[in-house]
């Protein structure tokens, strides 16, 4: 934990895991967004995966914003991960119409740890 309340990185080889709670909040978002562009501007690191298994509800505004986390990250050229999004949560999403083009999932934190090393 750090000073930007819920948000947690935890470096784990060359990636970092992030575990994402709910609710999905802007300030939450826009904190995520910063500790973790300032921890990918020092390098070394290849791929971020963000563990969704605490998230039980959200839409697709929610979606949005872990979309523009996810893409920031991805500018600066990490591969990004969602991981073990609850099945209430994918369903809804696709219901909501939500865009999910951008969003690349394993169904574990572990698959995505392993997928993330052969980047």
């Amino acid at each position: 934990m750090n000073g930007d309340g819920r948000v947690v990185l935890q470096r784990v080889g060359n990636a970092v895991l992030i575990p994402v709670h709910g609710p999905i909040t802007d300030d939450l978002m826009q904190a995520l967004r910063r500790v973790l562009l300032a921890h990918l501007e020092r390098g070394e690191t290849r791929g971020v995966v963000f563990d969704m298994s605490g998230v039980e509800v959200m839409d697709a505004d929610d979606f949005a914003r872990l979309r523009q986390v996810a893409i920031s990250a991805t500018l600066m050229g990490v591969t990004v991960l969602l991981a073990e999004v609850q099945p209430g949560v994918a369903a809804g999403l696709v219901l909501l119409d939500a865009d999910v083009s951008w969003a690349r999932a394993t169904r574990t934190v572990e698959q995505a740890m392993g997928a993330l090393k052969g980047i």
